[in-house]
């Protein structure tokens, strides 16, 4: 590769440097999909268990659960979709029980629509500001 050139993403330097080695901790990214309503009681739980970053996005929900009978002047309509904020947290392993427990305490309102939680692995993590790789970069 020239000099100066950033490595592409199909490049083996970037992936021989952002797989994890053997021994070194393994992380997961939780998606969690919340009420509205609730996301300040779901960040301050996780805030709580050690949690210190998240990104956080409105989206709209769409379920069985989420369909609502509205009136407006007079009219009734259905509206399909209900507003919901969606959290993604890059956290290490040893943390995920943690997590989930904090997100499914706070979040709860023990109706159908309350959200769900889904766990994937991390191959990678970089720090874009500094290069930070893996549990450095959390």
């Amino acid at each position: 590769m020239p000099a100066g050139e950033a490595p592409t993403l199909s490049s083996p330097t970037r992936d021989a440097k952002l797989v994890a080695p053997a021994g070194v901790h393994a992380m997961k990214k939780i998606e969690a999909i919340v009420r509205t309503f609730k996301l300040e009681d779901v960040v301050q739980r996780l805030r709580a268990v050690g949690v210190t970053g998240m990104t956080v996005t409105d989206v709209q929900g769409l379920s069985p659960s989420t369909a609502t009978q509205n009136v407006f002047r007079g009219s009734r309509y259905m509206t399909e979709s209900a507003p919901r904020y969606q959290l993604m947290i890059v956290v290490l392993d040893e943390a995920v029980d943690a997590v989930v427990r904090a997100i499914r305490v706070a979040g709860t309102t023990e109706s159908p629509g309350d959200g769900i939680v889904t766990i994937s692995n991390v191959a990678a993590v970089v720090r874009v500001r500094t290069g930070e790789t893996g549990a450095a970069a959390l």
